[in-house]
This record gives structure tokens, C-alpha cells and sequence, in this order.
């Protein structure tokens, strides 16, 4: 299941971390196994041969006409709370 993939604790382990891009879980298709990933720049970071599960933009572009910029971890809260598991899940089936 994609919860598996304990993203939420990646994710809140460097809430506060601003060089921190996207968070994002991916799927080893060989391996069929899921892994967190941190991606500091949008090119740098991504893992060839890998899908992309679920993924978090953490910038402040991402959040801050809802948010203030000191209100990161509401953001990323909200977002999980949001969150709709089934169509991951299904992604998870289709690979």
C-alpha cells in the first residue's frame, strides 16, 4: 500500500529544512519495494528507473498564498490530511 511508503515521516523529519524541494516516494520497479526521496533542486535528486508515487512540493511557491512562509508544517499537515489513498494505491497496482 502506498501508506507504506511512511512518507509523512520523511517529510516531517526536515518540515524545517529549507533547501528541501519535494519529498517524494517513490517505487523501484525492479524491486517493487517503495523508498523516500529528497529533492533539492528540480533536476538533481530524481532516481532513474524509479516512478513517482506521491510527491511533495515544499517550497514556499507551494504554499504560500494559503500560508505564511513560517507556516511550513501547516502546509505539509494539511496536505496530508488531504490526501486520498486509493488512486495510490491503484498507481502501486499499475506498475
Amino acid at each position: 500500500m502506498a501508506r507504506d511508503c511512511k512518507f509523512s515521516r520523511l517529510v516531517g523529519a526536515v518540515s524545517s529544512e529549507m533547501v528541501l524541494h519535494k519529498a517524494i516516494c517513490y517505487q523501484n520497479l525492479k524491486k517493487g519495494k517503495l523508498s523516500n526521496h529528497w529533492i533539492s533542486l528540480h533536476e538533481v535528486g530524481n532516481v532513474t528507473g524509479f516512478v513517482p508515487i506521491l510527491v511533495m512540493d515544499v517550497w514556499e511557491h507551494a504554499y504560500l498564498l494559503d500560508y505564511k512562509p513560517a507556516e511550513r508544517s501547516k502546509y505539509i499537515e494539511a496536505f496530508f490530511s488531504n490526501i486520498d489513498w486509493d488512486p495510490l494505491d491503484k498507481r502501486l497496482k499499475n506498475v
